[in-house]
C-alpha cells in the first residue's frame, strides 16, 4: 500500500470535496490513483480546483441532460452529538452557530460542509 501526499486547501464548503491547491497537483493526484474518467475542474463557487467524475456520461453536454443544471443543496446529515464531540464543544453550541446562521442544519443535524467549516476555525485548548 502506497501513502500519497498532495497538496490540498481543505474542504470545499458547497460541494464538500477535497480543494486542490493547483490544477497540476490535482492531476497529478488522478494520475498517481490512477483513476479514469476523472475530470479536474475549477470550482464556481470555491474557485478552487476539485476532481470529479463524468458519471458514465461522455461529455459535459450528456451530464447536464442526464442530471439537469440546477444544483441540489444537499441534506444535513452529520448528527449534532457527532459534530460536537468531533470539535470538542457541547451540542447547544453547535445549536446556537445553527440559529445565528453561522451554520446549516436543523436541531438534530449539521450540514457536513458547515461541519467542515467549523472544524477549520474551531479553537481548541491542549
Amino acid at each position: 500500500m502506497t501513502a500519497y501526499q498532495y497538496a490540498t486547501a481543505g474542504i470545499c464548503m458547497d460541494t464538500g470535496k477535497l480543494k486542490y491547491v493547483s490544477r497540476k497537483e490535482a492531476k497529478r493526484v488522478v494520475r498517481l490513483k490512477g483513476w479514469r474518467d476523472m475530470s479536474v475542474y475549477a470550482c464556481p463557487d470555491c474557485s478552487h480546483i476539485h476532481i470529479g467524475g463524468w458519471h458514465g456520461v461522455k461529455d459535459r453536454i450528456a451530464h447536464r441532460e442526464l442530471h439537469g443544471t440546477d444544483r441540489v443543496e444537499p441534506e444535513p446529515q452529520v448528527p449534532i452529538e457527532d459534530a460536537a464531540a468531533e470539535l470538542g464543544v457541547s451540542t447547544d453550541a453547535i445549536r446556537r452557530a445553527i440559529a445565528v446562521g453561522a451554520a446549516r442544519g436543523t436541531d438534530t443535524h449539521i450540514h457536513h460542509g458547515d461541519l467542515a467549516r467549523l472544524r477549520e476555525c474551531t479553537w481548541r485548548t491542549p
